[in-house]
């Protein structure tokens, strides 16, 4: 698997912002920037916070982009509508989903499913497809470990703000990156 850098834009009061700053965006402008057919990450923290997902907004992405969707599914249904509106991955939050069977899922959607791990104290759910880990603020040792562990197995993705950085979580076997949609260009120069 070749290291991927895929970029995200958070939904928030139903609106799209293409970086953590709050930079408006719209479906077109997206459209206009990107490659038909490329992968974009959905931080939809409408669903994730009120459990109010945007559907409507990832159908109308999804006839431009790869949508890999995180809207923190609550139940397995959840999942099947991420994959109806057009997710070809989708992330989940233990936090919220108490109750998955990632095997369950997965034979509903033939969807890969990606978990969000908040911190070192949450388990690594056994079959999920692979993780995503959020941005640190430092490069501590528990958090290297962590990714080293589970990125063995597994695809590991990181969300990083910095490009300098992308050669350390390569070195410790992550398969990718998710960075804010503006900042793309930088960290696929960096490659």
């Amino acid at each position: 698997m070749d290291f991927e850098v895929v970029p995200f834009v958070r939904i928030k009061d139903k609106k799209m912002y293409s970086s953590f700053d709050d930079s408006l965006v719209s479906a077109k402008d997206l459209a206009k920037e990107a490659k038909k057919d490329s992968m974009l990450y959905l931080l939809d923290l409408d669903g994730i916070s009120f459990d109010r997902p945007n559907y409507e907004l990832y159908q109308l992405l999804a006839e431009w982009f790869v949508l890999w969707i995180d809207m923190g599914p609550r139940v397995s249904g959840d999942v099947v509508d991420d994959v109806f509106a057009g997710a070809e991955r989708v992330t989940v939050r233990p936090e919220l989903f108490y109750d998955i069977d990632i095997d369950v899922v997965r034979q509903m959607t033939e969807c890969p499913v990606f978990q969000f791990l908040e911190d070192e104290g949450v388990s690594a759910l056994p079959h999920s497809e692979g993780f995503i880990l959020p941005a640190g603020k430092n490069q501590e040792f528990k958090r290297d470990s962590l990714m080293s562990q589970l990125s063995l197995n597994r695809p590991v993705f990181v969300i990083l703000e910095n490009p300098s950085d992308v050669a350390h979580v390569k070195d410790l076997g992550c398969s990718g990156v998710l960075v804010e949609w503006e900042k793309k260009e930088l960290f696929e120069g960096v490659l």
